[in-house]
């Protein structure tokens, strides 16, 4: 900090003195500006000038830790992410590294940076969120539901569903084959076909 002609006085004073309880911030600061010889103060406005110091205020003349107050609103076994800050050179390797790509304005979660192993949860500055792996993405509950209030939908190679039972409510439409007992659906044929109100025979192929 500069002050014009205080510039020596501000950086070579050395304060010790304690403040109790019960003094006011205004106090702190006259204690500060006492010790500064030679610098002419002006008035000192605030609107917590005269809020009461609760547990006291150290001004301290050496480079020991201060102990404070641990007034947390929260529970000591509560997990907090304290995000750590990195130049902008490192930050911008670490977004060139990625497997999966990124882009700067999205917020990312990875694991295993510029690996085979990479994995992103994403969420989008457009909105969207994702989940990225290269290998398997697993979704673990006592009950799940997947809600959407426009569309679902599912792409993949191959579907596999083993349920004990599965219910369907509403109609669907089916493109390609489907086989029942490795029976096709559109082009089987039942054998002992009668005229009349009779009853075919089963399913012969």
């Amino acid at each position: 900090m500069v002050i014009g002609e205080g510039y020596i006085n501000l950086t070579q004073a050395r304060i010790s003195r304690n403040l109790s309880p019960g003094q006011t911030v205004k106090d702190v600061v006259d204690a500060i500006v006492d010790n500064m010889p030679g610098v002419a103060r002006g008035p000192i406005v605030g609107t917590n000038l005269n809020s009461p110091i609760i547990h006291g205020w150290r001004l301290n003349s050496n480079t020991a830790a201060v102990q404070t107050y641990d007034n947390r609103m929260k529970d000591v076994q509560d997990a907090v992410f304290v995000p750590g800050l990195a130049p902008f050179t490192v930050s911008q390797n670490q977004m060139n590294n990625l497997t999966l790509g990124s882009d700067p304005n999205d917020l990312l979660i990875v694991h295993n940076v510029g690996t085979g192993q990479e994995t992103h949860l994403t969420l989008k500055a457009d909105g969207n969120a994702e989940v990225q792996s290269q290998f398997t993405v697993k979704v673990i509950g006592k009950d799940i539901e997947l809600t959407a209030s426009n569309s679902l939908t599912l792409s993949a190679q191959q579907m596999n569903i083993n349920v004990s039972q599965a219910n369907w409510t509403g109609s669907y439409t089916m493109i390609g084959e489907a086989r029942f007992n490795g029976v096709l659906f559109d082009t089987h044929f039942h054998n002992g076909v009668t005229p009349g109100a009779g009853n075919s025979g089963p399913v012969a192929g």
